[in-house]
């Protein structure tokens, strides 16, 4: 296996257990489901714009993809547009 895989898969799995265990923490630390949810109400207001942006960013990002597959899907496949260019010359 090529060493740029290797490197990915390691970094790939601390990232998960890094996941896993603040996941673990907050579980731990919380004394109701709605109290694990929300943090206890103790994230500071930096730390909810970073993730509200990073949400919003990720969401559009998937949404843009998606339209793009659907559109190409249906300008393609149903037949509104041939798929190769047609040759003037």
């Amino acid at each position: 296996m090529d060493a740029k895989i290797v490197w990915l898969f390691i970094f790939v799995l601390i990232y998960w257990a890094y996941c896993i265990f603040w996941g673990i923490k907050g579980a731990l630390s919380a004394k109701t489901a709605s109290d694990y949810f929300i943090a206890g109400r103790r994230l500071s207001l930096w730390v909810f714009v970073l993730a509200a942006t990073a949400t919003s960013f990720s969401s559009r990002r998937v949404s843009v993809r998606l339209c793009i597959v659907l559109c190409h899907y249906y300008s393609v496949y149903r037949g509104h547009v041939s798929e190769a260019p047609v040759d003037a010359g």
